[in-house]
């Protein structure tokens, strides 16, 4: 009997990314197998996109976050049983706690995933997922996600881009004939005299994947464009966890990012942004 494994945690957005090496493990280890992926209702807006997955069967919708399970989610669960008694059920926690509260010093956020989950460690390569890019037309935009959010006490999120680094971006893009599309939510800044792409999750990471290049401080979609491989730019506060040594067990290994990195986002060198822009647009251009 084949079994249908439902997981992993059901969100934040990036979350849902880097639980696609999970499923890689488990489709590695149990081809036969079927797997309903987790998502709470906050983030099914993401459906459509992991959708694309090879490694995905099917989609479980959680009601509840924090508070898991609520009582739709246990009827839920109920009914799945109830109308397949004939399949061999495994379910992993979708609120799973880290294995270690200092991971981030000892092995990747992919690898991670797996070993709180209880499943064998990923390959280098299995830690660089994938989902087949679909054909889209590019367009003449780079798009940027600042992060710049109220997250408490009425402070902007730490990770965030300052003024200054969005500054070097809109500089560049028109100099470049480029057209700015700022990416990201409702409660974020809008950047003076840039557009905002209105849409769903899936249809920004749609909007991110039609343009040359992403420039995001450590959101979501910087591991949604890693998992189509496209080219990005991403800006890293390396002191964000307690004790971290550096940022890059918490850095895609999308082999088309270039990464920079300080203590805090803020003492990123402006000239260091301007020089990665120029040599991922050149590189673009010759590729």
């Amino acid at each position: 009997m084949s079994t249908t494994y439902i997981g992993f945690n059901q969100g934040q957005y990036g979350d849902l990314f880097i639980g696609l090496t999970a499923c890689r493990k488990l489709k590695e280890n149990n081809p036969e197998c079927n797997i309903i992926y987790s998502v709470n209702k906050k983030f099914a807006d993401s459906i459509p996109i992991l959708e694309m997955s090879e490694d995905i069967d099917g989609f479980i919708v959680w009601d509840a976050y924090d508070g898991w399970p609520s009582e739709k989610d246990k009827e839920n669960l109920r009914n799945l049983a109830k109308k397949n008694e004939h399949i061999n059920y495994h379910m992993f926690s979708p609120m799973q706690g880290h294995s270690i509260h200092d991971w981030y010093n000892y092995w990747h956020q992919t690898e991670e995933v797996c070993v709180m989950h209880g499943l064998p460690r990923p390959t280098e390569e299995e830690m660089n997922f994938r989902i087949n890019k679909p054909e889209l037309e590019e367009e003449k935009t780079i798009t940027i996600c600042t992060g710049r959010r109220i997250v408490k006490n009425n402070l902007i999120n730490p990770k965030s881009l300052s003024t200054e680094l969005i500054d070097i971006v809109k500089n560049f893009a028109e100099k470049n004939n480029l057209k700015l599309i700022q990416i990201g939510g409702s409660d974020e800044e809008e950047i003076e005299g840039v557009e905002r792409f209105k849409g769903s999750y899936s249809d920004s990471v749609i909007k991110v994947l039609r343009s040359k290049l992403l420039v995001s401080c450590d959101t979501g979609m910087i591991w949604a464009a890693s998992a189509f491989s496209h080219p990005t730019i991403g800006l890293y506060e390396s002191s964000y966890y307690d004790s971290a040594k550096h940022c890059e067990n918490w850095t895609p290994k999308n082999k088309n990012q270039t990464t920079l990195s300080a203590n805090k986002i803020g003492d990123i060198s402006p000239s260091a942004l301007k020089d990665a822009l120029a040599k991922k647009h050149n590189s673009l251009r010759h590729s």
